[in-house]
């Protein structure tokens, strides 16, 4: 598609935010020919250096009077060329002559970089406008922005831009998001498996990647965000459309909804399955967190598509739940709430990942069967359970929020092993407000606790342990815990868990060792160094050394086989924009020691 049909689709599709109600369209471009070599531009015309060019299909030939009108939104200034654009992207790595870059809050930083490359259209925040580097740029190249604030964020117009260029794939899929801070992925996973189970094309979008099935065959494709950014996610629902898929589960991150990436996506269902502490290292307040949120609804309000929310304010507050009930009925939205559950066969029957069957099962829009998910494949690195000797089960979930480690280590407690150890971390350069949050919950639930790394990304790791232990000193702690230790090394760590658990086992106690806060990973992140790690394989590791005899019957795969998928697919992969892989090993130090309660 050329520049200016672009650009003219993009005008008469839009609408004021208020009369986006009734239809009106109303997209008029700023005429500022101040220099006389500027292309003068409206919803209607166009006018460049060679004088005006013929009019898109029903466009009027009437020029804007000097000046913004008062219901202007959209400015163009500078030279539009004559170029087929070949892509939309905020990443100036990726630029040629015939690319439109946006300048968002993520890419900012590289803008010198995507002048250098000399893009077709720069689309810009209000505040830059009168930037230097962009007044001489429309010597060359057009600048596009937004004039309400409702219409200037350039992730918005980026999002709108890209939905134009893909030809709008989200209007011919039904698309339901998943929001919330615990969940998401279990829950869109399971809506994929009950589409799929019913014979349907359908997919799956989030933490784990993207996977289509059509006619029988799987598709990977690794995307490197839960939530791709906007121009990504609207070219692989495109490629997605073109394989015959129909049905879309997405995971919303709260990061993806505060950073635009879902502006201009049209949904039929969002889910939301409910709110605690996480990502206040972006948000700052559990406020801003939660309307980050809540723009999800606002988002599914101008598709007229259904909201589907969890209440459990029936077990303990839910506040942000009623919250988001009342304001989905002040968007008008049609909504479903649930807050009681209806019994599924699983494969892990504990409270919540029954509530998470609930919630798919409603979002699929199939037909209620207990034995829904009864033949589901574990979902990688969530609840995945590897019975390592007879007596020993060892667990590897991804919990890495207090209420996630919470939630799973009391339903593990109510199980009824007679030693529950617990093995975690918490990422660096993230949240800090809730590790000392995490450490209360492994020292309130779990008999063992073993504190170790996680993440350390570019904090120190020893402080991000100590920060964990400070739970220690909190006033209204319960302490339960028989033995608590920090262990820097995550291997070792996870050894010396298994190596306690089986001892005690091998006296006839039932042990579990609960493995959290990475899951699917399979790295770790020093500093800015990525190195390949997994819970799931050292856990393998030490299956394997144990004596034949010890070792449990069902579990003698290879760690290389280990939680593998087993499918036809094709694999495919789609670089998520900024995206770093590093293989070097980080230097690390520290050895166990016992902390005293």
């Amino acid at each position: 598609m050329n520049l200016q049909e672009l650009l003219s689709r993009f005008l008469s599709e839009e609408t004021e935010p208020t009369s986006a109600r009734n239809g009106r369209t109303r997209a008029e471009l700023r005429n500022n020919d101040s220099a006389g070599n500027e292309s003068q531009h409206s919803a209607t015309s166009t006018t460049g250096a060679g004088g005006p060019r013929n009019n898109p299909a029903g466009m009027s030939a009437k020029l804007p009077a000097p000046g913004v009108a008062d219901n202007a939104v959209f400015e163009v200034q500078g030279h539009i060329r004559p170029v087929e654009v070949d892509l939309i992207t905020d990443d100036s790595r990726q630029l040629t002559e015939r690319s439109i870059f946006a300048i968002t809050e993520l890419s900012y930083q590289h803008l010198e970089s995507a002048l250098q490359r000399n893009p077709a259209l720069i689309i810009a925040p209000r505040n830059l406008m009168a930037d230097s580097r962009l007044q001489d740029f429309k010597a060359r190249g057009a600048v596009l922005r937004g004039l309400p604030p409702a219409r200037s964020r350039p992730e918005w117009i980026l999002s709108r831009l890209a939905g134009i260029l893909h030809d709008h794939p989200d209007r011919k899929l039904t698309l339901v998001a998943v929001t919330g801070t615990n969940g998401k992925t279990s829950i869109t996973r399971m809506i994929y498996h009950a589409w799929k189970k019913a014979g349907k094309s359908c997919a799956v979008i989030g933490t784990l990647g993207a996977t289509y099935y059509k006619d029988g065959e799987e598709v990977n494709i690794q995307t490197g965000y839960t939530t791709p950014r906007s121009y990504q996610l609207l070219e692989l629902l495109s490629q997605m459309h073109s394989s015959g898929v129909e049905l879309v589960a997405l995971e919303a991150s709260s990061e993806a909804l505060a950073l635009g990436r879902l502006e201009a996506i049209h949904l039929s269902k969002a889910v939301f399955c409910g709110l605690s502490v996480d990502h206040l290292d972006y948000h700052k307040t559990m406020n801003r967190y939660f309307m980050a949120k809540a723009h999800l609804f606002t988002i599914l309000a101008r598709s007229g598509g259904k909201a589907i929310i969890q209440d459990l304010s029936q077990i303990a507050e839910d506040r942000y739940s009623k919250r988001l009930q009342t304001y989905a009925q002040r968007l008008g939205l049609q909504k479903r709430v649930l807050s009681s559950f209806r019994d599924f066969e699983l494969h892990v029957p504990v409270e919540f990942n029954v509530r998470n069957a609930n919630l798919a099962w409603y979002a699929s829009g199939l037909d209620y069967d207990p034995g829904l998910f009864k033949d589901m494949p574990d979902v990688p690195g969530r609840m995945k359970r590897i019975e390592v000797s007879p007596g020993l089960d060892a667990i590897v979930d991804y919990a890495h929020t207090p209420d996630a480690l919470e939630r799973i280590l009391s339903q593990l407690k109510a199980s009824g092993y007679d030693a529950l150890f617990c093995v975690f971390g918490c990422g660096g350069n993230r949240d800090p407000s809730k590790r000392p949050l995490m450490g209360r919950a492994a020292m309130e639930l779990a008999d063992f606790v073993i504190i170790t790394d996680d993440n350390p990304r570019k904090e120190d790791p020893a402080s991000i342990r100590s920060a964990i232990l400070n739970a220690r000193e909190l006033p209204d702690l319960r302490p339960a815990f028989a033995d608590l230790r920090e262990v820097a090394d995550r291997r070792d760590a996870i050894i010396g868990a298994l190596e306690r658990a089986n001892e005690l086992a091998g006296v006839g106690k039932k042990c579990c060792v609960l493995i959290a806060g990475k899951g699917h990973e399979d790295y770790q992140i020093y500093g800015t160094q990525k190195k390949h790690f997994s819970d799931q394989e050292v856990v393998m590791e030490f299956l394997e050394a144990l004596p034949e005899t010890k070792q449990a019957g069902s579990q003698k795969t290879s760690a290389k086989q280990a939680g593998s998928q087993k499918t036809s697919a094709k694999q495919s992969e789609l670089e998520g924009a900024g995206q770093r892989k590093t293989s070097a090993d980080a230097e690390r130090t520290g050895g166990e020691h016992e902390v005293q309660p």
